[in-house]
């Protein structure tokens, strides 16, 4: 199957600067690159470039990549409402089926270099700003048990109240941030007593949502797995549509639509990196953490978009679980498909949806065994 612009995606492309589109075939399990153009205002310049390289869309701007998306969502008959009210749920990370979402080998934040770099480029400044201030006393005895700091002698007290900050650090260099910061930051999950790889999925669970979504929409495994043994249906969206690209900034990681990669191996990572701009370490960290899973998940074909959870439209508790849907245009929707198994009554709700004027561009099929391959066939029926 060959992937190429269309008139509409060109005429999209033709306004963007200095950005590759990068045509792809697909070739069995891999994508192949077929050509990459240069887009410069107004026309496509082709570099006829042709290598393989699965790792070729990764490094391809997304909103461009993703307009050659196929983008399906497979449901459960008893989720009509998601066309109906035109809201869909982003999860969070505890109620996704895999256990090893959010959670990358963590084995220690990051490297004493890394983090002696951070000190200087982060605090260092900040913290000599205050060398030359006070040491508040007051302060101190809110931080201190009462019981203790009544055993401090009054004479150390006052004396302690005449110091500056930097004097008294320099009574205990091993106390200096400068110091102190590089060595707890390096430490390892073992030194520390901490499980980096729990701390960070337990900070993220309730900050991001995810949409799952996937690449084809005849996936008997996922019919059975998702779409409750072939009785529900698959939404197809329009990638093109700006719900796939909310990014607030060209290098935004999340807000769009990405393809998740499948490893043997959990990612092993570090939160910081000198070596990488900020923007390169939040890509990092979202393709490693957000992006990443076991390769006994590729069949799904996965594409997902995550999505701040206080950006969604409403949240609503249902049975202890905080579900946060968020709205999409109805012309976002561009095709659904029935399962084979659909009972009369689901095939009559989606009817009914589809027959309003809101859906009239979107067309309807029903799912069929193929006769002699293992294979779904879909044909098209009245949505009227």
């Amino acid at each position: 199957m060959r992937i190429i612009a269309t008139k509409k995606q060109r005429a999209l492309l033709d306004k963007e600067d200095d950005k590759e589109l990068v045509l792809f075939e697909n070739a069995g399990n891999a994508w192949r690159c077929r050509s990459v153009c240069k887009v410069t205002t107004g026309k496509l310049e082709s570099k006829n470039q042709r290598r393989n390289n699965t790792e070729l869309p990764g490094r391809i701007s997304v909103n461009l990549y993703t307009l050659f998306m196929n983008v399906f969502k497979y449901v459960t008959p008893e989720r009509t409402d998601v066309l109906e009210n035109q809201h869909i749920r982003f999860s969070q990370v505890q109620y996704l089926n895999d256990p090893f979402e959010f959670l990358p080998v963590i084995s220690r934040i990051m490297d004493k270099g890394d983090a002696e770099h951070m000190y200087e480029k982060y605090l260092a400044q900040g913290i000599s700003g205050a060398e030359n201030n006070k040491i508040d006393i007051e302060e101190i005895s809110r931080e201190i048990p009462e019981e203790i700091f009544a055993m401090i002698p009054p004479q150390m007290l006052e004396q302690i109240s005449k110091m500056t900050i930097a004097q008294g650090l320099a009574m205990m260099p091993g106390f200096h941030p400068k110091n102190l910061v590089p060595t707890i930051f390096s430490l390892s999950g073992a030194e520390s007593g901490v499980n980096y790889s729990t701390t960070i999925r337990n900070s993220w669970q309730d900050r991001f949502g995810v949409l799952s979504l996937a690449q084809v929409c005849d996936n008997i495994t996922m019919w059975s797995h998702y779409s409750k043994d072939h009785s529900g249906f698959v939404i197809e969206f329009n990638s093109e549509n700006e719900f796939f690209n909310r990014r607030k900034k060209p290098h935004d990681p999340i807000r769009c639509l990405h393809e998740v990669k499948y490893e043997t191996v959990r990612p092993d990572i570090k939160l910081y990196n000198r070596e990488l701009s900020e923007d390169e370490m939040l890509n990092y960290l979202a393709e490693k953490i957000l992006l990443t899973k076991s390769i006994h998940w590729a069949y799904e074909q996965e594409l997902r978009i995550i999505l701040p959870l206080d950006e969604t439209a409403k949240m609503i508790e249902k049975e202890n679980q905080r579900i946060h849907l968020h709205y999409f245009e109805s012309s976002v929707i561009k095709a659904v498909y029935l399962g084979v198994n659909a009972s009369e009554t689901t095939h009559k709700q989606l009817t009914t949806i589809l027959s309003q004027p809101r859906y009239q561009h979107v067309t309807l099929h029903h799912g069929s065994l193929n006769p002699t391959h293992y294979k779904i066939d879909f044909t098209p029926v009245s949505a009227g």
